[in-house]
């Protein structure tokens, strides 16, 4: 809207102004990949509504990288593989502790939005995206085995700082032991399948350079 209502003085600071618009406005709709995702997990999303959203996102792309001669600024949004999660222990259990701590928290009190609760849903959306991406591709470089490693180390490190602000959810809304002992146990099971996924890939992706 400000590129075509904004005044400029001639055709080049015009198209300037026009090329870091679109720029701008493609790195934020690739942002939208992460707080999509979350969506799409917690609600179950079918594969081709899924699909859907991504080619509306996808054909605005395209239409901003015409604003501008330079190379075009890459596509990064993509659907969850619901197969890929479900054929993926580790994906498969953490989708199911992210559900599970959205719909505690989004049933819990409303005090607590801004405190635990908030951090908590934080937390557990980071760890599921980091996931996520650590499995979009199977590494065939030794960079591209770190970049996994590190989306891997970085999901156990969010899922560890869940810890506190459980055990503080636990007390607060006095839930009975079979609710702590499942969210409890989805917790702890990642954790460990995260461990040894780490240790496994690291023997299988030792030979990449």
């Amino acid at each position: 809207m400000q590129v075509n209502d904004a005044y400029f003085r001639n055709r080049n600071e015009r198209a300037e102004y026009a090329a870091s618009v679109a720029t701008q406005h493609i790195n934020s709709l690739n942002a939208l990949e992460k707080p999509l995702m979350v969506l799409w997990d917690v609600q179950k999303y079918e594969t081709g509504t899924m699909a859907h959203w991504v080619s509306k996102i996808k054909r605005e792309v395209f239409l901003l990288n015409q604003m501008h001669d330079e190379e075009n600024v890459e596509f990064e949004v993509s659907i969850l593989d619901w197969r890929a999660i479900d054929n993926a222990n580790f994906l498969k259990n953490m989708s199911e502790l992210h559900r599970y701590t959205h719909g505690k928290v989004a049933n819990a009190y409303t005090a607590y939005d801004g405190t635990e609760g908030s951090l908590l849903i934080s937390l557990v959306n980071d760890a599921f995206y980091e996931l996520v991406l650590s499995n979009k591709k199977v590494p065939e470089t030794k960079d591209e085995y770190e970049q996994r490693r590190r989306h891997i180390s970085n999901a156990i490190t969010y899922l560890k700082e869940m810890n506190r602000p459980m055990l503080f959810y636990f007390n607060l809304m006095q839930y009975s032991e079979r609710v702590m002992n499942e969210w409890s146990e989805l917790l702890v099971s990642e954790l460990k399948m995260l461990a040894s996924l780490q240790r496994s890939d690291k023997e299988r992706f030792k030979s990449l350079r």
